[in-house]
Formats: structure tokens, sequence, C-alpha cells
């Protein structure tokens, strides 16, 4: 699922698999919400940020686990951030940052 330009979208309880690069890529000031959702196994990251994007955790934990060459959640510049990444099961790169 790629998002781009200002794109917003809420994930709850979805199940994103299988992709054959990123679960969740978000680019350009996009935004997501995800409330409980699965994404894993993905061929790259779980979810991936860049570009000033946003992602919001909130209410139940995501699993991002399983994802074959990268992380449950990765940011590739310093403007990408995640809120409550406490509620993300998998490993978090360390250029992502809270708001």
């Amino acid at each position: 699922m790629d998002l781009s330009f200002a794109t917003y979208v809420l994930l709850g309880g979805t199940d994103v698999s299988g992709s054959a690069a990123s679960g969740v890529a978000l680019e350009m000031n996009s935004t997501a919400r995800i409330i409980g959702a699965t994404v894993k196994n993905n061929h790259q990251s779980g979810i991936l940020l860049s570009r000033s994007s946003k992602l919001f955790l909130s209410e139940r934990k995501t699993d991002a686990t399983g994802n074959v060459t990268g992380f449950g959640l990765n940011c590739t510049d310093p403007e990408s951030s995640a809120w409550d990444m406490g509620l993300l099961i998998g490993g978090i790169s360390s250029a992502c940052t809270g708001y």
C-alpha cells in the first residue's frame, strides 16, 4: 500500500502482508492512523515513512514483525515521525522520531 502527496489513511484491524515492497509506505507528507493492524511478511519494512510523513498508532498494538529485509517501522528522513511507538510490535529504525 503506497500513499503519497499528502494522503491520509485509517487502518483498523487490517492485515497487510505479502507485499513485494514495504507493507505500508507513506511519502510526501502523507499520514496514517493505524489501530491494531497486522503488517507482516512483506519483502521490505512493515511500515516505511519518508519525506515528512507521519504515523499515528493508537488504541491497540500493531504487529509489524516478520518483514524480510527491513524494520517493523523504518524512517528515511528526520522530518518523518511516529506517535506512540510503544504500540508497535517489531523493530524500529533509529531514524524514527516521536512527536
